[in-house]
């Protein structure tokens, strides 16, 4: 419905979505035109030194496009809490994202192509550390894998919008997704408490790894690094929403993650998934850049990228372990050492 659109949310979800598809067009328009002068121009000559301008430009309109999709994902979420409600049934967002055609598949795309921008803006820094372009062709046609992923995620997003009826009765959090979350996890056979611990270790051992690559330049603890990372999102959103969640609201059958960035568990979901998103990134950027020193025979300047982006990435996980830990110990401290699911943790 087209008058959806005049909710200014999510009027600001399509326009900024839409910015963020026309960066990444322009990007690859340039990076095209880039990839076909790089035979007639040599780096330091004239042209070169033109054609470096332009690669610059494309790697500030993709990072803008990153910028957009890291925004876009927060607006999908707060447009459709906003909207939550208008809509009888919707306690959050997970029953406005419900009731729209592929809401979820939308959120997941913009996350996916924000990550794709954020390792390609990682590429394109190492090739210019470079003294010569050797990695330019590679960065150039990975762009053109970048926009249709950016264009579909537009083209959900407007059909995400344009297909609310806000007159419908939505499934609410509570009465949906609460259940497809204990019978998948199974609170009374412990398998929230589980993935918890699984989550709180692999969390740790991604920041004694991250530290370990800033004594050593060894490629096992690279590569050890971005699985880790991998393993430590898989892991943390389990942990999230069958163990962290039902502390948070103090009920051992409240799962949802949604309800997580509201006031009254202090907003505690948007430095979660806000770590998480970083964690996954700056973890796997260390592989991509170990990976791409191959390609181009050199290790000084990938050293350093990849000290920075373990370092960082440490920090994130750090940042992750903390705030699952801390609605735990609150309630704990609370309760009395008692667990919600009932007896000691």
């Amino acid at each position: 419905m087209i008058e959806n659109l005049l909710h200014p949310t999510l009027l600001a979800r399509v326009l900024s979505g839409l910015a963020a598809l026309g960066a990444t067009v322009v990007a690859t328009a340039v990076g095209v035109q880039v990839l076909r002068a790089r035979g007639q121009a040599a780096r330091g000559s004239e042209e070169g030194i033109a054609l470096e301008r332009r690669s610059e430009l494309a790697a500030m309109l993709v990072q803008a496009a990153m910028v957009f999709q890291l925004v876009n994902a927060v607006l999908s979420v707060v447009a459709a809490d906003r909207l939550s409600p208008s809509v009888q049934g919707a306690m959050c967002a997970y029953g406005v994202l419900d009731l729209g055609a592929s809401g979820f598949v939308m959120l997941g795309v913009t996350l996916a192509s924000a990550l794709a921008c954020a390792l390609w803006l990682a590429l394109h820094r190492y090739d210019l550390r470079l003294p010569t372009a050797t990695l330019s062709p590679v960065a150039w046609r990975a762009l053109l894998g970048v926009a249709p992923l950016m264009a579909l995620d537009f083209a959900l997003t407007l059909r995400f919008a344009l297909s609310l009826d806000l007159s419908v009765v939505a499934s609410c959090c509570a009465s949906q997704l609460d259940p497809e979350v204990a019978a998948t996890m199974g609170a009374q056979v412990g398998l929230p408490r589980i993935a918890f611990g699984v989550a709180l270790a692999v969390c740790a051992a991604c920041v004694a790894v991250a530290v370990a690559i800033q004594r050593r330049d060894h490629g096992a603890l690279v590569g050890t690094l971005g699985v880790l990372s991998t393993l430590a999102c898989c892991a943390s959103v389990p942990s999230i929403m069958g163990f962290v969640a039902p502390h948070a609201y103090g009920s051992p059958v409240h799962t949802c993650p949604f309800c997580l960035l509201h006031a009254d568990v202090w907003g505690i979901g948007w430095p979660l998934f806000s770590a998480l998103f970083a964690g996954l990134t700056l973890g796997l950027t260390p592989s991509l850049v170990r990976g791409l020193s191959r390609v181009a025979g050199e290790r000084e300047q990938a050293r350093a990228l990849e000290r920075d982006a373990a370092r960082f990435a440490g920090y994130a996980f750090a940042v992750l372990l903390v705030f699952q830990l801390v609605p735990v110990v609150r309630y704990l401290a609370a309760s009395g050492g008692a667990s919600v699911f009932g007896g000691a943790l």
